[in-house]
């Protein structure tokens, strides 16, 4: 397809063939700053060769396209990793597989990543491979907003990245672990009984949301490791019944806003007094 679009600089394209899209996005890539696929289903994958270089795309959306599967590299270069200097915002809601396809070293400018699923299968096969190593989210340099989930079935427990290196698990990288992260949302459902572990290590998180962890009784220790978090919303976990150790909760110093919504198990007990004498007077005011 030419370039009939000169200057076009956001592209909202909805149930559309997949090959025209892929035409249309790479003979605009000099202009398009903001791209938003939807509901087209033989919409398959984008080349890496689209970003490595791209100094003008900001936002990539691909919304209920179920055959996406993510980026392509190059036949010529497989093994290079790609580079985009711009790419900030980049969101999946229930697309496809995400298996191998997904690859996101490189994409050092990223912010923002969004990735939900509302089928079990989907989010089982693509999570998978975007929790392992050769994906690299937790280490993108300036990522700041992270969300994932949901989750459905059996499932357990919550997939996410590990914060060991080495081969031999020699050590733990906290340094560079999601170095930049501030805002975590943390989409449960199912049989999901435990939070990640690892988020203990997120030192720069300032905000962590979690939704829909209906098997999930008691919030971790662990939480009063996050000493810089100021934001805490649990929303809809309906057996949640205990906050962590009142030591634990005083030391979350910088804590500001605890909103907690659709979980009347715990909402009772801290009206009730069995979990209130944990919230400092700063939250609870």
């Amino acid at each position: 397809m030419p370039n009939r679009f000169p200057s076009l600089k956001t592209l909202y394209i909805k149930s559309c063939n997949g090959e025209p899209i892929r035409s249309l996005v790479e003979s605009n890539r000099s202009s398009l700053t903001s791209i938003q696929v939807d509901s087209c289903n033989e919409f398959v994958s984008l080349p890496l060769g689209f970003f490595r270089g791209n100094n003008v795309l900001s936002r990539l959306e691909i919304w209920l396209c179920e055959n996406f599967a993510g980026f392509t590299p190059d036949v010529a270069l497989p093994d290079r990793v790609n580079s985009s200097n711009s790419l900030k915002e980049l969101g999946f809601l229930n697309c496809g597989p995400l298996n191998s396809c997904l690859d996101l070293r490189g994409f050092n400018s990223l912010r923002m990543l969004l990735i939900l699923f509302l089928k079990s299968q989907e989010c089982i096969s693509g999570l998978e491979y975007i929790i392992s190593k050769k994906s690299g989210i937790e280490y993108l340099p300036k990522l700041e907003t992270l969300e994932i989930g949901s989750f459905s079935g059996d499932l357990e427990p919550f997939p996410f990245p590990a914060a060991s290196i080495g081969e031999g698990g020699g050590g733990t990288a906290v340094g560079n672990y999601f170095p930049s992260l501030c805002e975590l949302t943390l989409r449960g459902g199912g049989k999901l009984k435990c939070l990640p572990d690892q988020i203990q290590n997120i030192t720069s998180l300032q905000c962590l949301r979690i939704y829909v962890f209906n098997s999930l009784v008691a919030l971790p220790e662990w939480l009063g490791n996050l000493t810089s978090l100021r934001e805490l919303v649990i929303f809809n976990c309906e057996n949640l019944k205990y906050l962590p150790s009142q030591e634990k909760m005083l030391r979350l110093t910088s804590l500001r806003k605890l909103s907690i919504y659709g979980c009347q198990v715990l909402v009772d007990r801290c009206k009730g007094g069995e979990e209130a004498y944990k919230i400092s007077p700063e939250v609870r005011n």
